[in-house]
């Protein structure tokens, strides 16, 4: 059995909502880079 601690479980459910994040604002993060290209 493994024992999780607090922080692991918090890391864990950032990793996951940094992914569902991801999966739902890709085309945003795309938009974002485009703009950050064009500004530089």
């Amino acid at each position: 059995m493994i024992v999780l601690k607090p922080e692991d479980t918090k890391i864990k459910n950032a990793t996951t909502l940094l992914h569902l994040l991801f999966k739902q604002g890709c085309l945003s993060r795309v938009e974002l880079s485009r703009t950050k290209g064009l500004t530089k």
